[in-house]
């Protein structure tokens, strides 16, 4: 199945207009490329994984969210793109870590965010565990609504032994 997009020219002419930095463009360019090469069926997802994992570990904070929303668009038709997040969430760099917890429960599907917010509500880094614990808790309900407070993180461990949570 294929990812919607506008198509790779398109798709290619926005980065080329609107991306000022050469090295950030460079490495957009190579992924948006690799997503297109992947739905149409040129490359497997390794090639579009290893071109994410570029152009994500190598941008700063804020550079990082057109390649981690075109993974999440992606992943939703190919799920052996979700192990990046993994990957992510088991980095020694607090940002990387930081990175995956700000995204739990939005563009990370829910069982994946449920076993990644199992390992980052511990972290080493407090500022990893507390928006893990806060995107646990104020995320949506089964109905798409945002329902701030109704997960309890306390409450985790519970629905993991009820079978609530599968990890």
């Amino acid at each position: 199945m294929k990812f919607a997009s506008f198509g790779r020219e398109r798709d290619l002419s926005m980065i080329e207009e609107y991306v000022v930095d050469p090295e950030l463009k460079a490495r957009y360019l190579k992924q948006t490329a690799a997503a297109h090469d992947l739905n149409e069926g040129i490359v497997t997802a390794d090639a579009f994984i290893d071109a994410t994992r570029e152009a994500v570990l190598q941008s700063t904070q804020t550079g990082r969210d057109a390649p981690l929303i075109l993974l999440a668009r992606v992943a939703r038709y190919y799920p052996e793109c979700l192990g990046l997040w993994d990957e992510l969430a088991e980095s020694q760099d607090w940002q990387n870590r930081f990175t995956v917890a700000c995204r739990l429960y939005g563009a990370v599907p829910d069982a994946v965010s449920d076993r990644l917010f199992n390992r980052l509500r511990n972290d080493r880094s407090k500022r990893v565990r507390e928006i893990s614990i806060c995107r646990y808790e104020n995320r949506a309900n089964e109905k798409g609504e945002v329902a701030f407070g109704v997960y309890d993180s306390a409450q985790f461990d519970e629905r993991v032994r009820k079978g609530e949570v599968k990890i």
